[in-house]
């Protein structure tokens, strides 16, 4: 959780989409892309003008200071606190993105290799991986957005 409660809005590309987490947030210890849907921008742009007065670096600012970021336990609180810590953990929400978006290979048409990359798993020691440097991009936002989608869509089935 530490590499989302420690997202900066200078990571985020509003451009092209897209966010460019460094180095050294993440747990590989290389730079990691994630394509952005139109939601997520949506939600992105919403936020970065209601925290405008905050002036925080963070996008997601701790309570008490805005120049620190949340808590990195704090995600995992708000589930047990929404009565679903039995259920799921936050990191848990990566396995049900992977079991869901695997299963539905037919209807996005992605393959498990964009799968993994979404959650950053890179293929490490192999020759495949001294080779491929490709990230994907446009294939990964194809899904990222088909998730995106998906979450609405449950949103919207269970309002009718």
């Amino acid at each position: 959780m530490g590499t989302l409660t420690a997202l900066k809005w200078d990571f985020i590309d509003f451009d092209k989409n897209i966010i460019t987490f460094p180095a050294q947030t993440v747990k590989l210890k290389q730079i990691f892309k994630l394509p952005l849907t139109n939601q997520t921008m949506a939600i992105l742009e919403h936020s970065k003008k209601a925290n405008y007065f905050i002036n925080s670096p963070f996008v997601f600012p701790s309570n008490f200071r805005a120049n620190k970021q949340l808590n990195a336990e704090t995600p995992t609180k708000a589930i047990i606190r929404l009565g679903f810590g039995d259920f799921t953990k936050f990191h848990g929400l990566r396995k049900t993105f992977s079991t869901i978006a695997n299963e539905n290979i037919p209807i996005h048409k992605q393959s498990p290799q964009v799968i993994e990359l979404c959650l950053d798993h890179r293929e490490r020691s192999t020759v495949k991986a001294i080779y491929d440097k490709s990230e994907r991009l446009a294939e990964r936002g194809v899904l990222m957005q088909w998730w995106s989608d998906y979450l609405d869509s449950l949103i919207t089935d269970n309002k009718n």
